[in-house]
């Protein structure tokens, strides 16, 4: 849990990332992590192409669209499709089930990119 939070609280401050993206990629890399160790070989790695979805059109303009077209690829190939996806490490919770969608970034204005202060 605590390298889980580190690496997410690193992405915070990257220039091309917010606290969705931030979390995003942090569940892609303990995710890649896992299947890498759990099944090598599937010679399958998270190589963090969809980085490049985070940065913005030559316009200035970000589309996260095409960031989650692109995480949910990869979680698909790691850990199967939505609804059936198992891991050792990150839990998923059935959103057609239970609806959860927290987004401290929005709900804690003051919180200086600090994963404490957002309530974490």
């Amino acid at each position: 849990a605590r390298l889980f939070l580190r690496l997410w609280e690193e992405k915070l401050w990257w220039a091309s990332s917010w606290d969705q993206s931030a979390l995003a990629e942090t569940i892609l890399e303990i995710i890649g992590a896992e299947v890498a160790t759990a099944r090598p070989w599937t010679g399958w790695r998270y190589d963090h192409r969809c980085l490049q979805a985070t940065l913005p059109f030559p316009t200035g303009l970000f589309s996260f669209g095409r960031y989650c077209d692109c995480w949910h690829w990869a979680i698909r190939s790691m850990v199967g499709d939505y609804r059936m996806r198992r891991s050792q490490l990150v839990g998923f919770v059935d959103p057609e089930m239970l609806a959860v969608n927290y987004i401290p970034n929005n709900l804690f204005h003051d919180h200086g990119f600090d994963l404490t202060r957002m309530y974490l």
